[in-house]
């Protein structure tokens, strides 16, 4: 009965995983459209090179806009799968928003949780952490940069279970 279950979940951990990256296949494509839509659209004009970012990686997604201005990073989203200490693969997304660009085309965000407590799991605690950061070539046609994510878990009887992406490097391209 404990085969069959560890399977079961495994089988289960198998299709959110495929389901989430359909649907971060499908939130990257609906971010690239929308910056693509809100740039104007006059007779004989073309887009501003270095609007809008893609490059998928090893464990997902990575999709960025810069403003009009180039001033700063209006949305940064992040698909990405974490690989955790019980074996178990969870397959998640992030977005930053508002990233200031520095004069010598740089940004950097992270956040951290903190200790908190969950709010499905009775008793558990968990902490959660990201940080993304990349640089725009002068050309304006590529943003190259990592991102890494980890999340840790304490159950109430004081079992631990964390997860990291590990660092990942994109290359995304206008």
């Amino acid at each position: 009965m404990r085969l069959s279950l560890s399977v079961a979940r495994r089988s289960r951990s198998l299709l959110l995983s495929a389901l989430g990256l359909a649907l971060v296949s499908m939130l990257v494509s609906a971010l690239l459209s929308s910056a693509w839509a809100a740039t104007p659209k006059k007779a004989g004009t073309i887009r501003p090179s270095g609007t809008g970012y893609v490059a998928q990686t090893i464990g997902g997604h990575v999709a960025i806009v810069l403003s009009r201005d180039a001033r700063q990073v209006t949305r940064a989203f992040v698909a990405y799968t974490y690989k955790c200490s019980d074996g178990t693969s969870i397959t998640d997304f992030e977005s930053f928003e508002a990233i200031p660009l520095l004069s010598n085309r740089t940004f950097k965000s992270s956040y951290d949780s903190g200790q908190l407590p969950s709010p499905i799991v009775p008793g558990a605690t968990f902490k959660a952490t990201g940080s993304i950061d990349g640089v725009k070539n002068k050309l304006g046609t590529r943003v190259i940069g990592t991102a890494r994510f980890t999340l840790s878990t304490t159950l109430a009887t004081g079992e631990a279970v964390s997860c990291d992406t590990g660092t990942i490097q994109y290359r995304a391209t206008d």
